[in-house]
C-alpha cells in the first residue's frame, strides 16, 4: 500500500530514501546549527544557574559566620547586685 510518499509495512511508518534526500542540504545544515545553538545556550544557562546557586549558598554560610546571631556562651543566671537600697 502506497499513500503520499509514506510506505506502511507491518504497522511501521517508513519514509522512502527519496524523501530523506529531497530535503535541501541548506535546511539540514540550518536545522543542525539551530539545534547546536540551542544546546549550547541551554548548557550555558544551566551552568550560570549552578554558579549563582553556589554563590548564594556560600553567601548564606558567610552571613551566618559574621555574627547575625550571638555564638558566645551566656551564663544561665545573673548574680544579683549586692548593694542595699534603703527607702
Amino acid at each position: 500500500m502506497h499513500t503520499e510518499g509514506v510506505r506502511l509495512e507491518s504497522s511501521l511508518i517508513c519514509l522512502p530514501i527519496v524523501a530523506i534526500f529531497s530535503i535541501p542540504r541548506i535546511l539540514t545544515l540550518l536545522l543542525s546549527l539551530l539545534l547546536l545553538t540551542a544546546l549550547i545556550a541551554g548548557g550555558a544557562v544551566g551552568l550560570l544557574f549552578a554558579v549563582f546557586l553556589i554563590f548564594f549558598l556560600v553567601y548564606r554560610m558567610k552571613k551566618k559566620d559574621e555574627g547575625s546571631y550571638d555564638l558566645g556562651k551566656k551564663p544561665i543566671y545573673k548574680k544579683a547586685p549586692t548593694n542595699e537600697f534603703y527607702a
